[in-house]
């Protein structure tokens, strides 16, 4: 590396194994920077683990791995190493910039930060974490965001709420849409997943989501009864499952899900890696988002990228992401569901008029554009580290 290059610790405190968008930011943004080092020298600190999940098979002179302790993955374990043993970590490598992922940063470092706010969910739905960990995040945040040299955030929504939540000067806060992760760009043939779910040859409807309340599974649910009424057939997935979902909603869920009469069903997929996702994306009728409180919507830029139709709420940053992409519809409103979805299974030149209008904003979510601003962000954090308050 050149002697110019800056050096940047990107510590990831936390797990990588929930199929969560924080997973599928972090992964995509671990591929771009060991793909291209724009001029920056990089500091990975992960857990070790998950490092040798991560970790490229070729050697990188711009990256360095620094291992971290397993009980950084927790929780409470990521709270304590963030916040107590992490500022020893950054007085001794000794970085120019600390870039901060994932909505936190450490507060008793002097170090210019980038911090990435991704989400205030908690501000608008207080009960879906526990009321310890609400309160300390909402102090945590609010007092990262204020020490924070930069702030980024993946939309115009997100950057409003910070502005208006947290009091940041809008001048502190960089929107960078989030990049789509490769594992979505690529062409996968294996089908083996429409064989495990029952899939191949019967169409489908997709909705990857953890099942948390806010995402509003219920109103797909809704949708799929009215069309059962009607003798018409909608088949909705639902992928994921989420980390701290309340068994109670779940439980609710399944319980309405069995109420829906054939030909009309409701499947509950699990968990899914990228490269089965990838494959119920290109093999949908549409995807289906209904969440009623998203500061992006990863799925939104994976169903374009594998120019996947689009049906989606009119909630926080999801118009502003899909933009012309997709349909837009009110998130409770279980009759324009049910009808919007009708007509896509029953009518191929609209499915393929929302696929090409899908495909045409792809170019977008790249990662390597968001790499390229981030890098921007960080090297402006570097030459006026004094923003800090």
């Amino acid at each position: 590396m050149p002697k110019s290059a800056l050096t940047v610790l990107v510590p990831l405190c936390g797990d990588l194994d929930a199929n969560t968008a924080g997973r599928t930011y972090t992964e995509a943004l671990l591929n771009e920077i060991q793909r291209d080092d724009r001029g920056i020298h990089w500091i990975i600190g992960l857990e070790e683990s998950l490092i040798k999940r991560v970790k490229q098979n070729k050697s990188e002179a711009h990256i360095s791995w620094l291992p971290f302790p397993r009980w950084s993955v927790s929780s409470l374990g990521r709270l304590i190493f963030e916040q107590l043993r992490l500022p020893a970590i950054i007085r001794s490598t000794n970085p120019d910039v600390v870039f901060f992922s994932a909505n936190f940063l450490t507060l008793l470092s002097k170090t210019p930060s980038v911090l990435a706010i991704r989400s205030l969910l908690y501000y608008h739905y207080p009960g879906e974490i526990s009321k310890p960990r609400l309160v300390s995040r909402k102090f945590l945040n609010r007092r990262g965001a204020h020490k924070a040299t930069r702030i980024v955030c993946p939309s115009q929504n997100i950057a409003r709420e910070i502005n208006q939540i947290l009091d940041i000067p809008q001048e502190r806060i960089t929107t960078i849409l989030h990049g789509t992760s490769s594992a979505y760009l690529e062409k996968k043939t294996d089908d083996a997943i429409l064989d495990r779910l029952e899939l191949r040859d019967r169409p489908y409807f997709l909705y990857p989501s953890a099942l948390w309340e806010y995402k509003n599974h219920i109103t797909l649910i809704r949708a799929a009864e009215k069309l059962a009424d009607r003798g018409e057939k909608a088949v909705v997935v639902f992928a994921g499952h989420g980390i701290a979902v309340r068994n109670s909603h779940v439980d609710m869920l399944r319980r309405e899900a069995r109420n829906v009469k054939l030909p009309s069903e409701i499947l509950f997929s699990g968990e899914l890696d990228p490269s089965e996702l990838n494959v119920l994306y290109k093999n949908a009728i549409a995807l289906l988002f209904p969440s009623t409180c998203e500061s992006f919507g990863n799925p939104i830029a994976e169903a374009m990228a594998l120019d996947c139709p689009i049906v989606a709420s009119s909630s926080h940053a999801v118009p502003e992401i899909v933009a012309g992409g997709g349909i837009i519809l009110d998130a409770l409103d279980a009759n324009k569901w049910a009808g919007e979805m009708s007509r896509l299974a029953n009518d191929a030149l609209y499915r393929k008029l929302w696929s090409e209008r899908a495909s045409a904003r792809k170019n977008l979510y790249l990662m390597d554009r968001a790499i390229d601003e981030l890098t921007e962000v960080i090297r402006n954090a570097a030459m006026n580290p004094s923003v800090s308050s």
